[in-house]
């Protein structure tokens, strides 16, 4: 009887066991499509419940934000060319603000010199 009963006992085992794995097996395919679902569904597309108006605006903004750069861009050009015009005039300005210079300090030489000379002139008068 006790032989019997572990018999039966075994055989609810593994009766159980068998509805289980079929369980199991049954679950996974089940989440499986699941999966594969929720992965379509999370893939980009473009449905019904986005209006029109928003992508109309999202165009709108995004044209908007080439025209700014463009305008940026073009403004940047300008101002290096200005800089450039500019840099020219400076330097013309400069070499001849050097060359004044030079000029101006030939002249107090000169001046220093014949200063130094009368001067030397008139000490060798004295002298006498």
């Amino acid at each position: 009887m006790e032989t019997e009963r572990r018999k039966t006992r075994v055989a609810i085992e593994e009766a159980a066991i068998e509805m289980l794995k079929k369980h199991m097996s049954e679950e996974d395919a089940r989440m499986a499509v699941e999966r594969s679902k929720a992965e379509r569904q999370s893939n980009w597309h473009v449905g019904k419940e986005i209006p029109l108006a928003m992508i109309g605006a999202l165009l709108l903004q995004t044209a908007c934000v080439i025209w700014w750069a463009a305008s940026i861009s073009a403004q940047t050009d300008a101002n290096r060319q200005a800089l450039a015009a500019f840099a020219i005039t400076q330097n013309s300005v400069d070499k001849r603000q050097d060359d004044d210079a030079r000029r101006s300090e030939d002249r107090i030489l000169a001046q220093i010199t014949s200063v130094s000379t009368k001067l030397d002139t008139l000490m060798e008068r004295r002298a006498k």
